[in-house]
């Protein structure tokens, strides 16, 4: 058998080296288009090395701070918490984002890399909470003291109106 650089498919379409067959199909206006060669752009969504968007990332970046995808997410987790320490929250996130999108296609890894930025984000949305709620609590206290030292002010302008105005009754009755 002959090893030829052509393929051929059902309708007798026959295609080069770098083609591949588009099934005849029906456009919704009616029209039928009939089978025929295109250029091979590869994996449907995949986008070649050439063109990729993504930054490339040096090797082991978080290997100082003992994250691996071998760990357990816990542990993943704290390994990260760590690196948000020395790095800022926003790189250590861009990067597991990154490392996720470079493992779209080993499904394991993916789930793991995944998991990995929601508990980041998780924590990191849990950690400002607790900060707005020290705050909510701070203003709560302040609002609360500034009612009550209002009530105390008014409590005492109302005693010295009823001190002045004895007084004033007691001063009238002598006269």
């Amino acid at each position: 058998m002959s090893c030829s650089t052509s393929k051929q498919f059902s309708g007798g379409v026959k295609c080069k080296k770098n083609e591949i067959v588009i099934r005849s199909y029906k456009k919704k206006n009616g029209t039928r288009v009939k089978s025929h060669c295109t250029v091979d752009k590869g994996a449907k969504g995949r986008t070649p090395a050439k063109k990729r968007v993504l930054p490339k990332l040096k090797a082991n970046e978080f290997v100082k701070y003992g994250y691996s995808t071998k760990l357990s997410a816990s542990k993943r987790l704290a390994k990260l918490k760590r690196a948000c320490k020395d790095l800022s929250y926003a790189s250590v996130l861009k990067r597991i984002v990154v490392l996720r999108s470079y493992n779209k296609r080993n499904p394991k890894l993916y789930a793991k890399f995944d998991c990995d930025v929601k508990a980041l984000q998780k924590w990191r949305k849990s950690k400002k909470s607790k900060k707005s709620s020290k705050k909510s609590v701070k203003k709560s206290v302040k609002k609360s003291v500034k009612k009550s030292v209002k009530k105390i002010s008014k409590i005492k302008k109302v005693k010295k109106v009823k001190k002045s105005k004895k007084v004033a009754r007691y001063s009238i009755l002598n006269k």
